[in-house]
Order: C-alpha cells, then structure tokens, then sequence
C-alpha cells in the first residue's frame, strides 16, 4: 500500500513539492521527498529517499537494522521542438548493523513528444556507478541497463497508458504496464503490473496477482 502528495499551490507555480510513503510487506517501508523548481530553462528536481527494512536477524536471533538511503538531484531542459534531455545524479549509501557501503551513480535520457504531447518516447540509460565504498573486500558487481518508455494519454478517457521497458542483458529484462486514472481533478489512481523475463522468456514462478501495485495522489492546493 502507499500514496502521494503533492503541492503545487507553492508562491512560485513552477514548483512542486512531493512527499511519498510505500509500506510493503514484511514491514518494509518507503519514504520519499522531492521538490521541484525551474531555473531558467531547466527544471531542477532534488529528492531525498529512505528503504527501511526494518528489525531483522540472522541465524543466531542476533537483531539488527538495514537501510537504503538516496540523495539525488535530476535536471532537465528542452534541447529540440518537442524534445526534453535529462541527468540525474545520486549519492547512495547502505547500512546493515555496523556494515556500511556508498556510491555515485548517474542516469541520462531524452523525452520526445508526438500527437500534441498525448504520446511520448523515452530512452535512457540508468544506473551507471562508480562505487566509493563496500560492505568488504569482495566487490559488489553493478551493471548498467538501458530503459524504453511510452506513455499515451487516450484522448476521450481520463486514463494514461505506460509501458516502461527495461533491458539488463540477453538474460534478464522485465516490463512494467502501468495505468493512471483521472478521478477528479485532484485525485488520480495508479496501478501497475511487472513481468520478468529470463533468457527472452516470461518468468512463470509468479503468480497472476504477484507484482501488481494500487495507489492513490492526491493534489493539495492549500495546507490547511
């Protein structure tokens, strides 16, 4: 379960502040805030996030805590009719008990619109690291990966379709078939399924409702 909000009532109508909150199961949760400006022609988005795994314990009952921390910040800018580029660059760290482990990593895309903005291409390759520290001396492999969006707005339904693609290599890649739903100008609904595929194949270990997700934005235009 989780939702969103945002408010895009700020002084300035080009910025947006977003606070989300995911809890998945076995207690892990999610947080995540992001604030997003315009400075000249670029959009300027900073996010900070937080993956709480929560109390967990290892063969002896020995308890210990793990986190997943994130500060990021992403820029955009419109490079041709049309067209938008993007960077993104993060600062990771993770703790398991008294481990510790960080690194850098960087994303870089481009957007292109067609059908006045209802559909819209994006590619980018996400997830390139360069690794500052780890939990020992075996090193962590991280690979890179290419992702392929669509996004389309139907024209006489309040719904948007996305498929985002992403490719690791010829052995692993999974898709994402997500939908957003107008239900009033304030409230949207999410929801979203994820299939895997292993060697060009879908992966059959999941079941028909494993990976599907639900959510709920809600727009606030003044804090009470």
């Amino acid at each position: 379960a989780g939702y969103h909000i945002s408010n895009n009532n700020m002084p300035n109508r080009n910025q947006i502040l977003g606070l989300s909150f995911i809890h998945f199961p076995a207690d892990i949760l999610f947080t995540e805030v992001f604030y997003q400006s315009k400075y000249k022609d670029y959009t300027l988005t900073p996010r900070i996030a937080i993956m709480n795994y929560g109390i967990l314990s290892d063969i002896n009952d020995n308890s210990f805590t793990a986190f997943d921390n994130i500060i990021e910040l992403a820029i955009s800018k419109n490079i041709l009719t049309n067209t938008e580029g993007g960077l993104s660059v993060g600062y990771s760290w993770s703790n398991i008990d008294n481990y510790n482990s960080s690194l850098v990593s960087y994303n870089l895309g481009i957007k292109k619109s067609f059908l006045n903005n209802k559909l819209s291409l994006g590619l980018c390759t996400e997830n390139n690291t360069k690794i500052i520290n780890q939990y020992s001396d075996i090193k962590n492999q991280y690979y890179n990966y290419q992702r392929i969006s669509i996004h389309y707005a139907l024209m006489y339904l309040p719904i948007n379709i996305l498929f985002d693609y992403l490719y690791k290599n010829s052995h692993y890649s999974n898709l994402v078939i997500g939908f957003k739903v107008k239900i009033k100008d304030n409230i949207f609904l999410f929801s979203g399924k994820k299939l895997y595929f292993f060697n060009n194949e879908i992966d059959d270990e999941f079941q028909l409702l494993d990976n599907t997700s639900i959510g709920l934005r809600i727009l606030i235009d003044k804090f009470q």
